[in-house]
C-alpha cells in the first residue's frame, strides 16, 4: 500500500492500526506535539523488508552512458557480457580498444600497457600488447632502470640501492644484491641473532 493514500493518524507501513499522538517536537523522526505519529514503535522498519529494485544500465537515474574513469585511473566502460567484465559489468576501455582493433578477444593472460603512462589515454598507438603479467613487470623493470641510470639492463642492488651490471651482482630472493651488500647483510643478521640468544 502507497503511504501517500494511507490518512493521518493510521499507521503508514499498511497495518491499518491507530498510532499515538506525540508527547514531543522532534522533527529529526517526524515527531510534532500533538499531532498523530507516523508510525507505530517498531513498524518503521517494516517497508524496509521488501527490497526496492534498482534499475540497472541505460534505466538507472544515475546513468552517464556506461562510461566512468576508475579510481585505478582507467576508463571502464559498461559491457556485462565481456568475460573480463568486474562484478559490476565495467571492462576496461584500453582492453576494448585493442580487441576491436585486432579482432578477436584476448587471452585471460594478455596484459595491455600505455605506451605514454597515462592510464585514460587509450589511442590504439599507444597500447601495445604483452603476452603475459611477467613480461609487462620486466618492461616495467626496464623502463624504471633505463629512466635512474642510463641502462635498461642494470638492476637495482636491494642493498645498497644502487644499479649495476647484473653480472656483478648475485640473484637472491628474487631479486639482485651485490656480493658485499650480501655478505655485510648476513654479519648484520647474525650480529642480532646472537644479541637475541644473550
Amino acid at each position: 500500500m502507497e503511504t501517500s493514500l494511507i490518512p493521518e493518524g493510521l499507521c503508514q507501513c499498511g497495518c491499518g492500526n491507530n498510532t499515538t499522538l506525540a508527547s514531543e517536537t522532534d522533527r529529526s523522526k517526524g515527531k510534532i506535539k500533538g499531532k498523530p505519529m507516523r508510525y507505530i514503535h517498531g513498524h518503521h522498519l517494516r517497508g524496509n523488508k521488501q527490497k526496492r529494485i534498482i534499475p540497472k544500465g541505460e534505466l538507472n537515474h544515475r546513468w552517464r552512458g556506461g562510461k566512468t574513469l576508475g579510481c585505478s585511473g582507467y576508463v571502464r566502460i559498461m559491457n556485462i557480457s565481456h568475460p573480463r567484465a568486474d562484478k559490476y559489468g565495467y571492462v576496461g576501455e584500453h582492453i576494448l580498444v585493442v580487441e576491436n582493433h585486432i579482432g578477436r578477444m584476448l587471452d585471460r593472460q594478455n596484459v595491455v600497457h600505455h605506451i605514454n603512462g597515462i592510464k585514460y589515454d587509450n589511442h590504439i598507438e599507444n597500447l601495445q600488447i604483452f603476452a603475459t603479467r611477467s613480461e609487462h613487470t620486466q618492461h616495467h623493470t626496464r623502463m624504471k632502470a633505463e629512466a635512474e641510470c642510463g641502462n635498461p639492463e642494470w638492476r637495482k642492488c636491494f642493498g645498497c640501492k644502487e644499479y649495476d651490471n647484473p653480472n656483478n651482482m648475485i640473484f637472491h630472493g628474487g631479486s639482485f644484491i651485490h656480493k658485499t651488500c650480501n655478505s655485510s647483510r648476513r654479519k648484520k643478521q647474525h650480529t642480532n641473532n646472537k644479541f637475541m640468544e644473550e
